[in-house]
């Protein structure tokens, strides 16, 4: 992928407990999450650019820094050839790093995380993670609430009710990561993190709340008119 790509020597990374095995498999895993996020995105707005592409993406960030310093360059070169979204994101996220080394005055997005306290770090990457693992359970349920919706009487029962059940398990995920914003935004405050950084952050994770706020409206939407309909239809069976 180019200069963008930090990663370890692989001598260094031979020594890492469970072996390339297990580590190439937990990369690959990453770029499919980031691939079916890529797909889900591009396929509502094809149109998209780079940068906006990059704004919706932003909690699969520490995932894709994570395959930058630890991926082979076999198994990159492999996963970038497999998985076509996760190779647009991964190149769109390396030009626009680039960019910012060749004008380093510019404000390229993301610009001052880096520069949060350590002790503030795990629990950025704890959020941005889950606030993406968030959106995508949410999106990929509301994909098949609509699978539903269109197949109506046709459909499978069971699979609505299983689907139906999942919504209890991501919205006690919602809560959960409200509140692992909330004590972001104190711990960010309590180790004397610059306002700007701070402000920074909160106009990027307030963007993911609003899209998974957007979302969960839409789930909650379509699962009520599921149980409607199913409350319909129980009558005639």
């Amino acid at each position: 992928m180019g200069e963008a790509k930090r990663r370890a020597s692989l001598g260094e990374m031979q020594g890492q407990r469970g072996g390339h095995f297990d580590r190439d498999a937990e990369m690959r895993r990453l770029a499919a999450e980031m691939d079916q996020r890529v797909r889900q995105i591009s396929a509502k707005v094809p149109s998209i650019s780079d940068s906006a592409l990059i704004e919706k993406m932003v909690g699969f960030l520490p995932g894709l820094q994570r395959i930058w310093t630890t991926a082979s360059d076999e198994t990159l070169a492999n996963m970038c050839s497999e998985y076509a979204g996760f190779y647009r994101y991964a190149k769109a996220m390396e030009d626009a790093f680039e960019a910012r080394r060749r004008n380093p005055g510019q404000h390229a997005f993301g610009a001052g995380i880096e520069e949060l306290p350590d002790r503030v770090k795990p629990l950025v990457v704890q959020v941005m993670t889950g606030g993406a693992t968030l959106e995508r359970e949410i999106q990929n349920l509301v994909d098949r609430f609509e699978r539903h919706a269109a197949l109506g009487t046709h459909g499978d029962p069971a699979s609505w009710h299983a689907d139906t059940a999942r919504t209890r398990g991501v919205a006690v995920l919602h809560q959960r990561w409200i509140v692992d914003m909330d004590q972001l935004a104190d711990e960010a405050h309590a180790a004397g993190v610059p306002q700007p950084s701070r402000q920074l952050l909160a106009k990027i994770l307030g963007d993911v709340h609003t899209r998974i706020d957007k979302l969960n409206d839409r789930l909650i939407e379509l699962a009520l008119a599921g149980r409607a309909a199913a409350a319909v239809e129980r009558p005639t069976q």
